[in-house]
């Protein structure tokens, strides 16, 4: 069976928590696709020694959708830590993340503040803000 690089990263994200899983120091959430999902919300949310963790997996060096720009700076400012997975940085970030389990050296995580807003794309926040906005009394 052929697998895509970002099914390969998604393969190997669930191994790495699940080892961590069995030495008790992680408790992961791998969300599914639905209409009833948040949009743009990682691949991956879970708790590693106690510290909110999302993981969101890209191939290549495909860029996260704003959504998920978003949902990974709302979980930064939420003192969380976001981390963007893409075959080529897999083994640094499974590294990070062992030796913020084993061995208690912080995390870093991925900075999303690096994405621009070169499209001017709106979220649905932004509507749904603009659209309460306009119906206020003039």
């Amino acid at each position: 069976m052929v697998t895509t690089p970002e099914g390969k990263v998604k393969t190997d994200v669930p191994k790495l928590l699940k080892a961590l899983k069995a030495r008790g120091l992680a408790h992961r959430f791998m969300r599914s696709a639905s209409i009833y999902g948040k949009a743009g919300a990682h691949d991956f949310i879970c708790c590693i020694r106690g510290r909110f963790v999302t993981i969101e997996t890209k191939a290549g060096n495909v860029k996260p959708t704003d959504l998920q720009i978003d949902f990974g700076k709302e979980t930064i400012a939420a003192g969380g830590i976001s981390y963007k997975v893409y075959p080529k940085n897999f083994e640094a970030v499974a590294r990070e993340i062992l030796d913020w389990a084993l061995k208690g050296i912080p995390l870093k995580g991925h900075d999303f503040s690096i994405y621009d807003r070169k499209s001017k794309r709106r979220t649905r926040r932004a509507v749904s803000k603009s659209a309460s906005d306009s119906s206020g009394d003039s």
